[in-house]
């Protein structure tokens, strides 16, 4: 009988100590890990990820101003637009676009952190995309939506605009506040000395040793 009770123990330890009755098991089981975010430092990686096409853009803002034109010259050319609308492109059209695309590519590279890192912001490769779209699509001359085109185009400009101003003046904005005065490292005042009672100098006593005749020491 105790050989056959220590064996029927033995059997229920066993079983209790496989899946799903062990403890730690369970533990396992009833309590998933939970996702970690993602550390800054991945954050910045994949969002440097794009550098290239950034700096890609940076790159693009000058050209801009020659290519754009030139293709709504070489639009007219290629869709034979007519008569009218050659003028409205060298008079109307070719010179708004070289003058509005010099002034986003000098108000986006005149912001430090462009100028730094040689690349423009994402607003910026956000806007400029459609900006340019829209004169590609605008070269193309399609008379159906030749009105709706030339208004997206425009509005699209100004939307450029605006965030390239914004982006500049909140910039320009942090580098006036760190070069106020009582802002930078040589006006922030180290610790102070605790105020205390002056310290008076100790008191010195001088002690002459007078000796007697004949004892050897000289008498002061």
């Amino acid at each position: 009988m105790a050989s056959i009770s220590a064996g029927v123990r033995n059997s229920i330890i066993v079983f209790l100590s496989l899946r799903p009755f062990s403890p730690m098991t369970a533990a396992v089981v009833t309590h998933p890990a939970r996702p970690t975010r993602a550390q800054p430092a991945q954050r910045h990686a994949a969002y440097d990820q794009g550098m290239w096409l950034r700096r890609g853009f940076f790159g693009w803002l000058f050209p801009a101003a020659i290519v754009l034109p030139l293709w709504l010259i070489v639009g007219w050319a290629v869709f034979n637009a007519g008569g009218w609308a050659f003028l409205g492109v060298i008079f109307v059209a070719a010179p708004a676009v070289l003058i509005g695309e010099l002034v986003l590519a000098f108000m986006i590279r005149a912001r430090p952190t462009v100028r730094r890192d040689r690349a423009v912001s994402w607003w910026d490769v956000l806007g400029l995309t459609v900006w340019h779209g829209l004169v590609i699509a605008y070269g193309c001359y399609i008379h159906v939506a030749f009105a709706a085109v030339l208004i997206f185009a425009i509005l699209a400009f100004l939307a450029v605009f605006w965030s390239s101003l914004a982006q500049l003046w909140a910039e320009a904005r942090g580098t006036f506040a760190r070069m106020a005065p009582g802002t930078g490292p040589a006006d922030i005042g180290g610790p102070t000395a605790p105020m205390g009672r002056p310290r008076m100098c100790d008191e010195v006593i001088v002690v002459h040793e007078v000796g007697s005749p004949g004892d050897g020491r000289t008498a002061h």
